[in-house]
């Protein structure tokens, strides 16, 4: 039987890949509002739990950028800082998920807040979509968490992070 280290309540590994430069950004401070409309949970800062898939991300973004590396920022983030924004869990990503696929189209088509009290969440965490998201179609094994307030950036912001090149 596999040994665990005991719970202590570790802080999370969030990886957001990107190029050297944003990297270097991101690592002094981030703007959550600085990202694109019409993504999966609306405009925000986006992370994965995944390197690999963080790191995919950073190669996609880089290509095509001339004179521009891949790299993958990391933050440990604290459990309990998190647990006090306004969040937003979905579990599931399946076909039949509606809560999850109303979300993702008024997200994607509409652009707008996606809290009902006309604001923001400060974090939603979910499945990421295929590019056939309009056939309920997600990436299996993959996930994000994105960002979406000052409030939740600033608890990134102050989190233990470290850059990693990636070739």
């Amino acid at each position: 039987m596999p040994k665990f280290d005991p719970w202590s309540n570790q802080p999370i590994r969030l990886f957001h890949g990107t190029t050297r430069t944003n990297a270097e950004r991101v690592y002094k401070q981030i703007d959550h509002a600085c990202g694109r409309m019409r993504t999966d949970f609306g405009r925000g800062f986006y992370t994965t739990t995944w390197f690999d898939q963080a790191k995919s991300w950073a190669i996609n973004v880089s290509n095509g950028l001339r004179g521009e590396k891949p790299a993958v920022i990391y933050f440990d983030v604290d459990r309990l800082e998190l647990s006090l924004l306004d969040s937003l869990f979905f579990v599931r990503g399946a076909s039949d998920a509606e809560d999850y696929w109303a979300l993702v189209n008024h997200c994607r088509l509409a652009g707008g807040c996606h809290h009902s009290t006309k604001k923001w969440y400060d974090v939603v965490v979910g499945p990421v979509t295929a590019l056939a998201w309009r056939k309920r179609k997600t990436h299996s094994g993959f996930d994000q968490i994105s960002f979406h307030s000052t409030k939740a950036a600033a608890i990134l912001d102050k989190s233990k992070k470290s850059i990693i090149d990636v070739n």
